[in-house]
Parts: C-alpha cells; structure tokens; sequence
C-alpha cells in the first residue's frame, strides 16, 4: 500500500460568519387555518415578516392548550408540545409580534395568580387556625390528670390533619 498523497495548503482569505441565503418558499398562511387572521393582522400592525408573526402565533396557540391533551407515542404518554426558536435580525419586530399575540394569555396567568394568592392565604388562615386549635387542646392536655387526656386525645384525632384541604387545581 503506498502513502496517501499530501495535499498542498492553499491559503484562503476569512469567510464571512453570516453568509447570503437564497430567498426561500413563501410561508403558507392559507395552512394555518383559523390562526390566519390573527397573523396578517400582526403582520399588518408590525410590518414583520410574515413568517415571524406566524411562528408566534403558532407558538402561543400551543402554549394556550398544552395542559388539555397529551399524545400517544411508541415510548408512551407525552406532553403535547410545540418547541419554537425564531431566528431573525435585531429589529426584525420579533418580541412585538409576541406581544399583542401573547396578551390574552398573560392576563389570563394574571388572573390565575391573583386566585392562587387568595387561595394560599385561605390555606394559610385554616393553618393558623387548626395550630391554635392543636394548640389548645395540649395545653389544656397538660393541666389535668387521667380522664382529661383521653378526652385530648379524641378531640385531636376529631381536629384531623396538619394540613387543612389545599389542592390548588388548574383551570379549564
């Protein structure tokens, strides 16, 4: 077997890191069915690209229902998800596509903290409440003698679990 052949150096001059692409195909609104308005509409209103307002509407969509479906797949049950990553320029209006796209969900999330806030201090007040009980029924425990602490013992076990009911549930 005889030696590979050397190859000569050729010096070459620095290659641009962002290089010309060919226009590619029109993005196909028609296929995006009743997201279709809300896109041109976006479009309209930022002057983007339609593919941006596009991969945000989409992106949003996806968000807006994840939590009701899961999908079947050969490695079993998994979140039904869409993973969007928008390339574009500085200045290519991707965030103010997002923005009016975004904003019914945002005040939706707004909404939901608020409740989950009221929740957590109905939670936090029933918690006082049962710890002041337990409290109590100990202290009073340890003042008597004999009967008194039977009767302690049944009045803890009729006041139940440390934690008063918090099972936060998400809205449909």
């Amino acid at each position: 077997m005889s030696a590979p052949a050397a190859v000569p150096f050729r010096s070459e001059s620095p290659q641009p890191l962002l290089r010309e692409t060919a226009a590619g195909q029109s993005f196909p609104v028609a296929a995006l069915g009743p997201l279709r308005a809300a896109v041109e509409a976006v479009q309209g209103m930022t002057l983007a690209p339609v593919p941006i307002p596009a991969a945000s509407a989409l992106a949003t969509a996806s968000l807006a229902v994840q939590g009701f479906a899961d999908v079947e797949t050969l490695g079993g049950t998994r979140p039904l998800s869409l993973f969007a990553l928008t390339i574009a320029q500085s200045g290519e209006r991707k965030s103010s596509c997002d923005a009016p796209l975004m904003a019914a969900l945002r005040a939706f999330e707004r909404g939901e903290a608020r409740t989950q806030l009221a929740a957590m201090e109905r939670w936090r007040n029933a918690q006082a409440l049962w710890k002041g009980e337990r409290d109590r029924i100990l202290a009073q425990a340890k003042k008597s003698k004999g009967g008194k602490q039977i009767a302690a013992e049944a009045d803890l076990q009729a006041l139940g679990d440390q934690n008063p009911q918090h099972r936060l549930q998400p809205t449909a």
